[in-house]
């Protein structure tokens, strides 16, 4: 028989990479390294008959025996540190039952229980899994449960690995202060790894607002670099703006951690503002206020529709007045050219006022009565 040579086409015919180099392949399983932790060669493993002899291949139950929960995780650690969870070994059948509970393998968990000698129906076992981690790697391992039914044994998997934490760092829900037409105001947010690991991440938009603004959308989170993240508010209209995001992390087993921002512009905020100003500078009067209002013509546009009405009120009464001349306790209209003015003056008796003035006297302030003269008091 001849034998088969096979050619080996050009990369560039077909479109398929070339191969990698062992160099290449080399410096792969170095970085991988890195992030898994190795098996521990030197240990010399226990030989145990039920792992060498059954299959453990089932997860959360089987016919007779639940696991709760189904897997553990340890995200998040600290280097020689222990950490503890639990898992419950619940009888589901209507029989007793024996149940043989086999270890994890690496020295990195280990596992406390008090076993039964016969387990009851309805009754559990409760074990404890204590992890000490010694480098920052991801751990991973298995608790194998052997039970009377055949071929249907369980294993709950354990992984350990160390992850960034939102919860301290940004808040769920943030809200500026209340905040005039024409100004900014910016929050930033640190974050910085504790870990020797690089950590990516994404942030996507879920309801947005033109007033703020949230960037970068993407960067990196590592341990030597402090990465901020910044919020800006710059309110245009009197409403209230909300930006909701979602940030998403590269890292195992960890939900998008969800951040809603608030800020608020209402009307009148300029002109308060002002008047601290002034009022913390001394130099607070209603002078100074309309001076700074002429200024800015964007304050002039928040004074409340009550502060208009009064100054229009002041400025009619003030007028009345002026038109008006005072003669033996009568007020007499300085034109005389209509029945109604002929008739104010025929009506009128000495020492008394009228209650229509008397009304537009009393909504002048108290301060602006001083100059009054004794019967218009």
């Amino acid at each position: 028989m001849s034998d088969l040579v096979i050619e080996t086409q050009s990369p560039s015919l077909y479109g398929v990479a070339p191969p990698i180099s062992d160099e290449a392949m080399e410096a792969k399983r170095k970085a991988l390294e890195i992030l898994v932790a190795n098996p521990e060669l030197d240990r010399i493993p226990v030989p145990n008959h039920l792992l060498q002899s059954k299959l453990f291949v089932k997860l959360k139950r089987n016919k007779l025996v639940e696991v709760t929960p189904q897997e553990i995780h340890f995200d998040g650690f600290e280097l020689n540190q222990t950490q503890t969870r639990e898992i419950h070994v619940l009888n589901r059948s209507s029989e007793v039952l024996r149940v043989d509970i086999i270890p994890p393998q690496t020295s990195a968990f280990q596992i406390e229980y008090k076993k039964p000698q016969r387990l009851v129906p309805g009754f559990s076992i409760r074990v404890k899994i204590l992890f000490k981690p010694t480098q920052w790697q991801y751990y991973h391992d298995a608790i194998r449960i052997h039970t009377p039914e055949r071929d249907h044994h369980i294993i709950t998997p354990i992984h350990a690995y160390p992850i960034i934490l939102l919860d301290g760092i940004l808040p769920k829900l943030y809200q500026f202060a209340n905040t005039p037409i024409g100004q900014v105001i910016t929050k930033t947010f640190s974050f910085q790894s504790a870990a020797p690991v690089e950590f990516q991440y994404r942030i996507d938009i879920l309801s947005q607002d033109p007033a703020l603004t949230i960037e970068p959308m993407e960067g990196t989170i590592d341990q030597l670099n402090v990465t901020h993240i910044t919020v800006t508010y710059a309110p245009t209209v009197f409403c209230t703006s909300r930006l909701s995001v979602a940030i998403n992390v590269s890292q195992f087993h960890v939900q998008p951690f969800l951040c809603t921002f608030i800020g608020k512009c209402l009307p009148g905020l300029a002109r308060e503002l002002a008047k601290k100003q002034l009022d913390m500078s001394g130099q607070f009067s209603t002078d100074n206020i309309n001076l700074v209002l002429k200024k800015s013509p964007s304050m002039m546009l928040t004074m409340t529709s009550s502060i208009k009405q009064k100054l229009v009120k002041q400025q009619t009464i003030d007028s009345n007045f002026e038109n008006e001349i005072e003669r033996d306790g009568l007020r007499i209209p300085k034109k005389l050219d209509s029945t109604w003015a002929v008739s104010k003056v025929l009506l009128q008796k000495k020492g008394k006022v009228a209650l229509k003035d008397l009304r537009r006297l009393n909504e002048l302030a108290p301060e602006n009565q001083s100059g009054l003269n004794r019967q218009k008091k």
